[in-house]
């Protein structure tokens, strides 16, 4: 199946060079993916990436159920965005 996933993220204020962006996985399939693969990324202004980071989600998301992820990114970029790149998808959970 194709991922469709929804994503809903905060970003937390910087502590320095870094910040903090986390967020919900949603899985709007009735099948189970797991080890889903994410890639923050931030840009500034200009909307030229200024940090790339990839985040690896660990476990299984139930067939329509959510999971959250965090991931540390260098602080300094104007807005930041999560995509998913892909996942493992099985049915046995």
């Amino acid at each position: 199946p194709s991922i469709r996933a929804r994503r809903r993220v905060s970003v937390d204020p910087a502590r320095g060079q870094w910040r903090t962006v986390c967020g919900y996985i949603y899985n709007d399939t009735p099948v189970s993916p797991r080890e889903v693969r994410l890639l923050v990324e931030g840009r500034d202004t200009s909307e030229r990436i200024v940090e790339s980071r990839p985040v690896h989600v660990v476990g299984y998301i139930a067939p329509w159920g959510r999971t959250y992820f965090c991931s540390t990114v260098a602080a300094g970029a104007s807005r930041y965005s999560v995509t998913v790149l892909g996942a493992q998808w099985t049915s046995d959970h």
